[in-house]
């Protein structure tokens, strides 16, 4: 708070008179504090002034009244986003729906089938190799096709057994 400080002084006469009595300079008067200036603690438009200048003003009285309108906006907000939230601390209590088990396991399902078949095709292609009929490029290739079988196998078993295990403790 930035405060002003007016001096109000004796009429300049007897100012004078008192000067001239003695050889050093004396200042009369008495300091008085009239005129007080408020900083706005939030950029709003004024909505009512309570308060006109010269009005005595008690200690903590209610000055002037600032618009509601973005306040009302940012509280209107902060509720949605409440809401918002709760939503989703009730979808994450409830745990996954039904669906995306089912299709957490039917792509476990795929993918168990997929590795399957790449473990034959990897034999198969190893069994012709060592028999001197096939190219040790197809054994790799057929190798390399079992390894990514593999992979996104042990990646959709670890899908689908996160979704079993439900929401972390974190989450929530």
């Amino acid at each position: 708070m930035t405060r002003r400080l007016q001096l109000s002084l004796l009429p300049l006469s007897l100012t004078a008179a008192l000067a001239c009595a003695s050889d050093e300079p004396i200042a009369v008067g008495s300091l008085e504090r009239d005129r007080l200036e408020l900083v706005a603690e939030a950029n709003e438009p004024i909505a009512e002034i309570l308060v006109r200048e010269g009005d005595a003003v008690e200690a903590g009285a209610l000055v002037v009244r600032l618009a509601p309108e973005r306040l009302r906006a940012q509280r209107e907000g902060a509720s949605q986003r409440v809401t918002s939230a709760e939503a989703r601390l009730a979808e994450l209590e409830r745990g996954p729906r039904a669906e995306p088990i089912a299709q957490a396991r039917a792509r476990l399902a795929g993918a168990s089938d997929s590795f399957a078949t790449a473990q034959r095709e990897a034999k198969r292609a190893q069994e012709l190799r060592d028999a001197g009929v096939a190219s040790d490029e197809l054994a790799d290739q057929r190798a390399r096709a079992l390894s990514l079988a593999r992979a996104e196998r042990d990646g959709a078993r670890a899908a689908l057994d996160e979704l079993l295990a439900g929401t972390r403790s974190e989450q929530l």
